[in-house]
């Protein structure tokens, strides 16, 4: 079974890494016993809560009413056609299945949405309108 681990946040400033929560990661360590594994990694853009709003409340709403499919059936569509693939382990295979559009950053879901805009555009003739026209950021 897999166990959820918490995460912490923190700034790397000079070499040496400032917790966001120092107190917290200290109670965490203190449940924890033996070797560990510790894992930094740079945090990456999150998409913004406008490109949020934008793809579920107009992009994906526009293109199942002119297509008849449902948004959860066009977002499949556009993430099989245009996003990388991870392989999960599936039983006893291994799969491979398109990353979700929330394992995407703020520049990756924008190039997204782009790709998305143009396919709708040139193949479905349906046009998308600008973020400026929907939501300001």
């Amino acid at each position: 079974m897999t166990r959820i681990h918490p995460i912490f946040g923190g700034v790397v400033e000079q070499g040496v890494l400032r917790h966001d929560n120092p107190s917290a990661f200290s109670r965490y360590l203190q449940t924890l016993k033996g070797r560990v594994d510790v894992i930094v990694k740079r945090r990456r853009p999150i998409r913004s809560d406008n490109q949020n709003r934008w793809w579920h409340g107009v992009i994906l709403p526009l293109i199942a009413e002119e297509t008849g499919n449902d948004p959860e059936t066009v977002c499949l569509v556009f993430r099989t056609k245009f996003l990388p693939r991870r392989t999960i382990k599936w039983g006893k295979k291994h799969i491979s299945v398109p990353l979700s559009t929330a394992d995407l950053d703020k520049n990756e879901f924008g190039e997204f949405i782009e790709q998305v805009r143009a396919h709708s555009a040139q193949e479905l003739g349906i046009t998308i309108p600008d973020p400026q026209l929907t939501f300001t950021e």
